[in-house]
């Protein structure tokens, strides 16, 4: 009996213990979900996804109060402090929740609402314009990639309405210098594909706002495009919209501007930029160099233009193999930085990868003694065409006055070239009209080429000159260029040089072209003896070379005698009629 007695007794216990624990566990629970910070007196364990959600939420809430409340505020006067304060919050905050809100607010505010002034919509744009140089290019890529997406959802809708403001502020994101112009003659290209009355409208607004901006920048492109309209307003039906359209890309052409331009009210915008921002900026260029293309792909080729990024050419393709042996080396080799990302150095090696090993060897071969040079050369030559080239390097993403090396790259592959090859020409113009820096480097490498001319052989010079020439001629680069020679005391080599270049502006180019070139070098206290010294080559070197030619090619050597004539006339002149 006493023994049935203890086991009835242990048994209570163990019930009321259980019970104790159901009970504890049951309070905790409650506890935990009354708690909305997730911090509980008892030491419960919580997730790291559940802890200060409710607190979490709050500061969002009171960060989009903040950033909506100043856009509120905005106007002219006030553009200035404005932009000042939101670059503080985004500093203070995350940038990714401070770029949300910013361009929630900002396409709510300048493209869901059917009623609003351009101007309104210009100063909005001038903001994120200053807080993409202030803050950096992830805040001008993250709210462009939001209005390509809008864009889309809107053309497939066709409202017209909300579509022509998201072309406005492309148009005045461009003007402002975040996107670059690239990107707007991509949009005029995919809109001239089916040529509706909404496309019709939104082309009008793209050449009103930035048709003269794009002339400046990119005059080549600005050719093409007109050819491109014109074609399909003659195959479109006959529309007074579209005769419009046509008669005010002929105005930009011609560089004719009309009455109550809309351009002329971004003045005070743009200088705003360039006086109290850029100074302000660490970097001064910030320009997204991104195409229509790539945003359109974006799920393909990644954002390649945000640094930090992953980003996949979808032309090359690696077996799964390959992909584990390179990612093995790249972690066993590779050298970091702090931030986990590959140095500059590392990352040119790695991308070399991807490159036959004859390319490596003809890149020694030439000696591309550098890892840039190296890349460079091989990115030139396994490219398809000059505008494969062009993307391909533009890609490589060189700084800190890396890209100079594209410069030397390609002078001096095109010198060792056994006959001349426009390749090189072409893409020279292309890397020039994308950016002036381009020009300047060029200038310089072609004294330097032209200081150790004694060294070359003649086919070297001959393919230098032809290439240099192709620069004059298509306005990249300007004959003023040419006064570090001294006309009246030229070498051997050089004066080879002067005759191959100077015959192929004369004889490739017309008159218009010819008269354009040579009138650059008006007389004046820096240009007369450049003036003087190339008429002089004209005269004597160049009337011998047309004499020379008369007997085997008479109509090349008439050709040269007319040019010859127009330009030591209007080098001879001191007012040059342009037309």
């Amino acid at each position: 009996e006493e023994e049935e007695e203890e086991e009835t007794q242990v048994k209570s216990k163990s019930s009321i213990t259980s019970a104790q624990k159901t009970s504890d566990k049951t309070t905790k629970k409650v506890k935990f979900e009354d708690n909305g910070s997730g911090a509980t007196a008892s030491g419960a364990y919580i997730p790291p996804a559940l802890r200060n959600k409710g607190g979490l939420d709050e500061q969002y809430k009171a960060l989009a109060k903040r950033i909506k409340g100043l856009l509120n505020r905005l106007s002219d006067g006030n553009l200035d402090p404005i932009t000042s304060e939101l670059a503080q919050v985004f500093r203070d905050n995350s940038k990714n929740n401070c770029n949300k809100i910013l361009s929630e607010a900002l396409l709510e505010a300048c493209v869901e609402s059917l009623v609003i002034l351009p101007s309104l919509i210009a100063v909005n744009t001038a903001l994120l314009a200053g807080l993409h140089l202030l803050v950096g290019v992830e805040v001008g890529a993250y709210f462009l990639e939001q209005l390509v997406n809008s864009f889309k959802q809107k053309y497939a809708q066709q409202q017209q309405k909300e579509t022509r403001n998201i072309v406005l502020l492309f148009s005045h994101l461009y003007n402002f210098g975040t996107l670059h112009c690239t990107f707007v003659y991509d949009l005029i290209r995919y809109l001239c594909k089916s040529f509706t009355e909404l496309d019709i409208e939104l082309l009008l607004v793209l050449l009103q706002y930035s048709g003269f901006q794009l002339r400046s920048d990119d005059p080549a492109s600005l050719k093409d495009i007109v050819t491109l309209i014109q074609s399909r307003v003659r195959s479109a039906p006959s529309s007074k919209r579209a005769q419009f359209m046509l008669e005010m890309i002929f105005d930009i052409k011609n560089n004719k501007k009309r009455q109550n331009d809309p351009t002329e009210r971004l003045l005070p915008l743009k200088t705003w930029l360039q006086k109290n921002v850029k100074p302000k900026a660490s970097a001064s260029d910030r320009t997204l160099r991104v195409s229509w293309e790539d945003m359109m792909s974006l799920d393909q080729r990644g954002r390649w233009w945000i640094v930090g990024t992953a980003w996949r050419d979808s032309n090359v393709s690696f077996k799964d193999t390959e992909t584990d042996e390179m990612d093995t080396q790249r972690s066993s080799n590779g050298k970091k930085d702090g931030h986990g990302q590959f140095s500059e150095e590392t990352q040119l090696v790695l991308d070399q990868e991807r490159f036959d090993s004859e390319l490596m060897e003809a890149a020694k071969a030439q000696r591309m003694n550098t890892q840039v040079r190296k890349t460079v050369f091989c990115t030139v030559m396994s490219a398809d065409d000059y505008l494969d080239a062009f993307e391909k390097l533009v890609r490589l993403n060189l700084k800190n006055k890396q890209d100079r090396e594209i410069v030397r790259v390609l002078v001096d592959c095109c010198g060792q070239e056994q006959t001349y090859n426009p390749f090189y020409a072409h893409l020279a113009v292309k890397f020039c009209a994308f950016d002036h820096n381009f020009r300047y480097t060029f200038q310089f490498t072609l004294w330097d080429h032209l200081k150790l001319l004694h060294e070359y052989n003649i086919r070297k010079i001959s393919n230098l000159a032809h290439l240099f020439s192709h620069l004059f001629g298509q306005s990249s680069l300007s004959m003023v260029a040419l006064k570090v020679l001294e006309f009246d005391r030229l070498i051997t080599p050089s004066i080879l040089f002067c005759r191959v270049l100077f015959e192929d502006l004369l004889t490739k180019y017309d008159e218009a072209v010819v008269k354009e070139i040579f009138g650059r070098l008006r007389k004046g206290s820096d240009l007369e003896s450049l003036s003087e010294g190339v008429a002089l080559f004209l005269k004597t070197f160049m009337k011998k070379r047309a004499e020379k030619l008369m007997p085997d090619n008479g109509p090349l050597a008439t050709v040269l005698k007319q040019r010859i004539k127009i330009a030591v006339r209007c080098l001879e002149s001191a007012i040059i009629n342009p037309e």
